[in-house]
């Protein structure tokens, strides 16, 4: 395909009767074209590749881990256990020019090609992969997905520092972890009961999660550790793509139901869902939220997923030296007043004090029904909403976009966001005011 590219810009170039043709050195342009490739499409469109063009064969993981610097940003991957990832780790150490491709990839050459076996080709890539073109005889690092029309080898996947992929550039040095700082061997990965543990962690949010006892379950099992990007989708799941596609046969179709842990089969994500679904004959039942479920809403940027339970002191927050800082609870202050609002358990509330934890929200909120005032929050939050009477100081999240803070009753279906606790509708009215007021909400 990127043969298809080059053609017609030659054809461009020519009609065009004006441009000029930089000089190369025969030396550094591969003999054969590389493919065509591209960003994947967005999730709103779905194109999944055909089955022949995919490798059916599992690549086991071997205990090779390398490290790749460049700019100040350090990647590490797991290396497959095959005859290239071998040949490659063999090299090492290394310090090679990086070269952009497509806007998608970082690439350099290491000085003796790999060995390839055609069953382990590959056209799909995921951001996050170690892979090698053997017709240019380069290795690359994804730092988003990846379409090719011609073959690539894998060769790694990605341990640590994916988002870093894409600031690299001018010289990599690229070497062997040494063994003292290689990635951890794995805990213990069965519950109490033996079912198998994964844990989902960012922040201070840790949800631990029972696999179930399928093929793709183990799967994703295998490629763990990962640390990963997760995204939105929809009002109710969270998403992510393991480097490696899941195998699903036999697998449950997934059961509907908050903290269902799913592997959406079109799109090669999996999806942490944290309200209700629909079924769907595509998407297959991977495990289930242990605890944490409520949580799942609030999980953004990069993730880390590792196998087992983590142990306590892995998840206990840092001790600053400042009292409450842990406590779940915000401030929220209107002219020289400010009040203390202890948070909701629930997604929602968890999705928000995420977005605190980026800095103060100061909102233009005006008075509605002689009973609230409402203004938008400039995004979408997950809804939990129930039916719900409410009094003074209770705040609410109004239809996911709008935060709603009572000074009177009202009954409707709303999701609690937290409550100013012992606050009379007077105290509030004084501090409010009669018309439109700002209103920051902070954690400190």
């Amino acid at each position: 395909m990127k043969a298809i590219l080059l053609s017609s810009l030659l054809v461009l170039s020519l009609l065009a009767g004006c441009g000029t043709q930089a000089a190369t050195s025969s030396s550094s342009v591969p003999e054969t074209t590389p493919p065509i490739t591209s960003a994947a499409p967005s999730q709103e469109v779905i194109a999944a590749p055909s089955e022949s063009s995919e490798s059916t064969v599992p690549l086991p993981l071997s205990d090779k881990v390398v490290r790749i610097t460049s700019q100040g940003n350090t990647t590490t991957f797991q290396l497959y256990d095959t005859t290239a990832a071998t040949e490659f780790y063999e090299q090492l150490p290394l310090e090679l020019e990086l070269s952009d491709f497509a806007g998608a990839q970082w690439m350099f050459y290491p000085p003796q090609r790999l060995n390839v076996r055609p069953e382990e080709a590959y056209h799909d890539g995921k951001k996050g992969e170690l892979s090698y073109y053997e017709p240019w005889g380069d290795v690359f690092m994804l730092h988003q997905d990846f379409h090719s029309g011609d073959d690539m080898h894998r060769l790694g996947i990605c341990l640590g520092g994916v988002n870093g992929i894409s600031a690299m550039s001018g010289v990599a040095v690229i070497e062997k972890e040494v063994p003292d700082k290689a990635a951890p061997s794995q805990p213990e990965v069965t519950g109490p009961t033996g079912e198998t543990i994964i844990t989902v962690q960012s922040g201070d949010i840790v949800i631990p999660f029972a696999l179930s006892d399928s093929q793709a379950a183990k799967d994703l099992l295998a490629q763990l550790p990962l640390e990963i990007e997760v995204e939105n989708f929809s009002s109710n799941e969270k998403i992510f793509y393991p480097p490696e596609k899941l195998d699903t046969t036999n697998a449950p179709i997934a059961e509907s139901g908050t903290g269902t842990l799913a592997y959406y089969v079109p799109w090669g994500d999996v999806v942490m869902f944290y309200d209700s679904f629909s079924s769907n004959g595509s998407l297959y039942q991977l495990g289930k939220a242990v605890s944490g479920a409520e949580q799942i809403g609030g999980l953004s940027g990069t993730i880390r997923i590792t196998a087992g339970a983590l142990e306590p002191s892995e998840t206990a927050p840092e001790q600053t030296g400042t009292e409450g800082v842990t406590e779940n609870t915000m401030k929220i202050q209107a002219g020289n007043i400010t009040f203390t609002a202890t948070l909701a358990d629930n997604s929602s509330a968890a999705a928000l004090k995420e977005l605190l934890a980026q800095g103060p929200l100061t909102i233009q909120m005006s008075d509605y029904g002689n009973m609230e005032k409402v203004g938008p929050i400039g995004q979408s939050l997950p809804r939990n909403d129930t039916q719900t009477t409410t009094g003074p100081g209770d705040i609410i999240l109004y239809q996911g976009n709008s935060l709603v803070i009572y000074y009177d009753t009202n009954s409707w279906n709303f999701t609690p966001i937290g409550k100013i606790e012992g606050v009379t509708q007077e105290e509030l009215l004084a501090a409010l005011g009669n018309g439109s007021v700002c209103v920051t909400f902070s954690l400190d």
